[in-house]
């Protein structure tokens, strides 16, 4: 089955071949081609990944047409030529090699996912749920301690904003260490430890201190403003539109409060004001209500989820390394266009 249409080239014409349907009865829906083979080749499970070939992906896109939408129809895709090993045997050692790859991707796939929701299920019982004073789970040692403390953002942090920096003054060979608040939704998540871009630029700016939280202000979709960064690092500058949240990290972990304010995002969105562009204003978040336990706890809660996140990174880095290796092995495996 072939997609017919895509906004992007590069999808135009991606394939998926069905090895087996155990019976089942199988639509191939709309904007997309229905290619059933003549005779018996190639054997089933080759075509599959001889279309994920590169040299075959380059010929697709050739005949594909467009603007906006690129498309395909099924005659010209047809005139598509490919090159198919001269026996059934190494079509068979070939789909078998690339097929066992499949499977362990997939397997690693959903080994991510189950990492992704027993943590997702982790924070709903680690912090707690709208209406309520402390959390439905605790670790042991603390199971006998008293209520978390009911406060607000504003009662334990003060509140910055970092300076503007101009792209003009971004540079990979800078010397000083920056986060620009694009960054913010793209690179960085709970905990930044580890700083991307750098600037030349050291007059009127904005310094981190460990444990800050990092907020952006400005979005033209309201969802991403509940991003909170705890970042791990002193003297980072700051760009503009990023709303600095500063505590006392004798009383306050900004891991636990980065994690905290992301599980509350429903509420820090009823904060956000605008239309075209939406904003946030320290002078709102200010008054968003918390519940605290002790620093310890928080320590606890943060270092838990901590650890997830290191365990879902390397079964991330497995996938993507897997991925690699397979596209790696179809160049080998299949004709160049040369060839």
């Amino acid at each position: 089955v072939l997609a017919d249409a895509s906004e992007d080239i590069d999808d135009v014409g991606k394939t998926i071949e069905l090895v087996s349907l155990e019976g089942k009865l199988v639509v191939a829906g709309l904007h997309t081609i229905l290619a059933t083979r003549r005779g018996r080749v190639p054997i089933i499970g080759f075509g599959g990944q001889l279309f994920q070939s590169m040299t075959i992906r380059n010929r697709i896109k050739r005949e594909a047409h467009g603007t906006k939408v690129y498309g395909i129809s099924a005659k010209r895709i047809s005139t598509v030529p490919i090159t198919i090993p001269p026996t059934t045997e190494e079509q068979q050692k070939i789909a078998d090699c690339l097929g066992s790859l499949d499977d362990t991707i997939e397997a690693t796939n959903h080994k991510l996912e189950a990492l992704r929701q027993h943590k997702q299920g982790l924070i709903q019982q680690l912090f707690p749920q709208p209406g309520e004073n402390f959390p439905r789970l605790r670790f042991p040692e603390f199971s006998s301690s008293k209520e978390w403390k009911t406060t607000n953002l504003g009662e334990i942090a003060n509140f910055l904003k970092g300076k503007f920096l101009p792209k003009s003054v971004l540079s990979v060979d800078g010397s000083y260490p920056c986060i620009h608040y694009g960054e913010l939704f793209t690179i960085y998540s709970e905990v930044i430890t580890s700083i991307i871009s750098r600037t030349d630029q050291k007059e009127n700016v904005l310094l981190s201190n460990e444990n800050d939280i990092l907020m952006p202000t400005s979005d033209v979709t309201p969802n991403g403003l509940a991003k909170a960064c705890c970042i791990k690092l002193d003297n980072v500058i700051l760009g503009g539109d990023i709303l600095v949240i500063r505590t006392d990290k004798q009383e306050i972990c900004g891991e636990f409060l980065s994690r905290y304010i992301r599980h509350m995002e429903q509420k820090v969105l009823q904060y956000v004001t605008g239309t075209t562009v939406y904003h946030l204003y320290a002078s709102s978040l200010k008054m968003l209500p918390l519940h605290l336990p002790c620093l310890e706890e928080q320590k606890k809660i943060a270092n838990c989820l901590g650890s997830l996140d290191d365990r879902i990174a390397t079964e991330r880095l497995k996938l993507e390394t897997l991925q690699k290796h397979k596209q790696g092995l179809i160049q080998q495996l299949f004709p160049c266009s040369d060839d």
